[in-house]
């Protein structure tokens, strides 16, 4: 079952938070705005980190996401759109 956008916003939101990479306003914010961004690069990823985001996402919605792929993306809304075209 797909996802809707909103679905999949929140699902992001919800691992960034849960990895302590955005605060809960941030994540609120987020919510609240579904065209609202964020500047990944803003995010404290390191290889480990980037690796167990990619990770989330692939148990929490079933789309294996690598993170050479995410290292090509610079915001949110730019992962959302390329999760969405993996479906």
């Amino acid at each position: 079952m797909a996802i809707a956008k909103p679905d999949l916003r929140r699902t992001l939101v919800e691992i960034m938070l849960g990895m302590g990479e955005i605060t809960d306003d941030q994540a609120a914010g987020l919510i609240a705005a579904p065209d609202s961004d964020l500047d990944l690069a803003r995010l404290n990823f390191n290889s480990l980190t980037m690796l167990d985001f990619c990770l989330k996402i692939e148990t929490s919605m079933g789309i294996v996401f690598e993170p050479d792929e995410l290292v090509e993306l610079e915001t949110l809304c730019a992962l959302e759109a390329a999760l969405k075209a993996k479906r």
